[in-house]
């Protein structure tokens, strides 16, 4: 399943550095279409990929300085219309307005930095929750967990020591897996799963 970049001689340079680099920008968009591939080289590629570095960038500069914040979502009970619990939701407040998630998460996925910018989310959400449950209420917090977020061996240890420090009930704590994410390697997933339900914290599947 390879990934092949094309660069022609001389439409697209007439030095072997600059063939390599434009052959590689083509590379990584055979990848983004999805593997199995080839792409040839084309100027708007360039733009395309000078556009993502500064994306890549914006993102980076953001998470450093705490530009990113919880937002919660209320899950109400149907039949009684009681609220049962609250979903995170992840949300960046830049300096140019609030960004929406399908602008920056896939790209956080895509750079690694989703792991870490759910791990601040979730120490987060877990100070809130403990300000509730202190003040008599017993929502529980849903919480969505990305392909990346699954493929770290230590997923489940590094939540069991936030859950500890928070002095909550794991069972006040879901995860949401979607069934795209459990395909892509399904032994580590299952067996990742199997550690986050010994904590006692309970998994939804989303997205199926």
């Amino acid at each position: 399943s390879p990934s092949i970049g094309i660069a022609l001689y001389p439409e697209d340079g007439t030095e072997h550095n600059e063939l390599l680099k434009h052959a590689d920008v083509a590379m990584y968009h055979a990848k983004d279409a999805g593997r199995n591939n080839y792409q040839f080289f084309t100027m708007k590629m360039n733009e395309r990929a000078r556009i993502k570095l500064e994306q890549e960038s914006k993102i980076k500069q953001g998470y450093a300085n705490n530009e990113y914040i919880n937002y919660y979502q209320p899950i109400v009970d149907a039949t009684t219309g009681k609220l049962k619990g609250f979903e995170l939701l992840l949300r960046w407040q830049s300096k140019e307005g609030l960004v929406p998630p399908g602008l920056f998460i896939p790209v956080a996925e895509d750079i690694g930095l989703i792991v870490k910018m759910t791990q601040n989310a979730v120490q987060r959400g877990l100070r809130d929750l403990r300000e509730w449950y202190d003040l008599g209420h017993r929502p529980y917090l849903s919480i969505n967990l990305s392909i990346k977020d699954l493929e770290q061996e230590s997923l489940a240890d590094d939540f069991e020591l936030l859950i500890t420090a928070s002095g909550l009930p794991a069972s006040l704590i879901r995860f949401e897996i979607t069934e795209s994410a459990l395909m892509i390697d399904i032994n580590k997933a299952i067996d990742t799963m199997h550690k986050l339900t010994q904590l006692g914290v309970i998994l939804a599947l989303d997205d199926f």
